[in-house]
């Protein structure tokens, strides 16, 4: 990642409250730290993949089925459509 992205990644990532990590192997560096910075920083972290991550939640699949499912979920749970 080209700064300033990374630095601004970094931040955000130490700032969440809760990380979605969606369809990654984590090998890629240095993108890959950025979940064990978040955890580290005492967020949760939810991987979407159809194999099992180092997240504290699994949501098994692919983005194109699990992402519209929570954000469908995510609106009805605020009264949203």
């Amino acid at each position: 990642m080209a700064e300033p992205a990374w630095i601004k990644a970094l931040e955000s990532a130490r700032r969440c409250d809760c990380m979605i990590q969606v369809g990654t192997s984590g090998t890629v560096m240095p993108a890959a730290t950025l979940p064990s910075e978040a955890k580290a920083a005492g967020a949760k972290v939810i991987t979407i993949d159809p194999n099992e991550g180092g997240g504290d939640v699994w949501l098994q699949g692919t983005a194109a089925t699990v992402l519209p499912r929570l954000v469908e979920a995510a609106c009805d749970s605020l009264g949203e459509k």
